[in-house]
């Protein structure tokens, strides 16, 4: 992409010039951004505004594709090396990660079965040590169907019994079954999965169980 007074790709499609851009990035080209003009930074959101510009025309694939892309790229480069040498590349432009990722959701339940979305969840998590998912999370559940969201809950719990204590990318999902069996009111099963995940938590059963009690009695109150 060029920076002149409107944004042109410089390859075909925006899928391959974002490609070029993190390749370009990954070899230095952004290096202290903020010293030079923030280039880096300006073309990032021009990527995000052409992006919603399928999204809002239902071109959901190419979406995907821009979302995943530039969405990992930006969160592992937090721990791989800082391309761009921002403290909070978000929040530096103004980004709403919180509405980028749950387009890029929208996507993925738009386009893929339970299984292919699961997996997406997954390397997304694994992605982000940075931002809480809950809101993903939510979304997920409101968007899939009943019958897809038992089977994706069901994954959930299965892959949750393998997360160790020091991933904690995917302890969100531990959390997230925790916040679901809350809202179920299925106190017995709270406390099972309680029993089952307060060391990979580091956290008391104790507390979480409380946690479970407070909900109750602040429902009960109508707080």
């Amino acid at each position: 992409m060029k920076i002149v007074k409107t944004y042109v790709l410089s390859e075909k499609t925006l899928d391959k010039d974002i490609d070029k851009f993190i390749r370009d990035a990954k070899e230095g080209a952004y290096s202290y951004d903020y010293k030079y003009g923030m280039d880096g930074l300006k073309i990032i959101k021009q990527y995000f505004k052409l992006i919603q510009i399928e999204f809002d025309n239902n071109n959901y694939e190419i979406c995907r594709n821009g979302y995943r892309k530039l969405l990992f790229f930006l969160f592992t480069q937090y721990y791989e090396s800082n391309y761009f040498d921002y403290e909070d590349i978000f929040h530096r432009a103004r980004l709403d990660v919180e509405k980028l990722a749950k387009n890029y959701f929208f996507c993925l339940i738009k386009l893929c079965d339970v299984r292919e979305l699961f997996k997406e969840y997954l390397a997304f998590l694994d992605m982000n040590q940075n931002y809480d998912l809950a809101y993903v999370e939510q979304n997920i559940k409101e968007d899939l169907i009943e019958k897809e969201f038992k089977i994706f809950e069901r994954l959930l719990i299965a892959e949750a019994e393998k997360v160790k204590p020091k991933d904690y990318g995917r302890q969100g999902m531990i959390y997230f079954i925790l916040e679901e069996t809350k809202k179920n009111r299925d106190k017995s099963k709270y406390i099972e999965f309680s029993n089952k995940f307060e060391k990979t938590l580091g956290c008391d059963k104790s507390e979480l169980i409380k946690d479970y009690d407070n909900l109750t009695e602040n429902a009960i109150i109508g707080i």
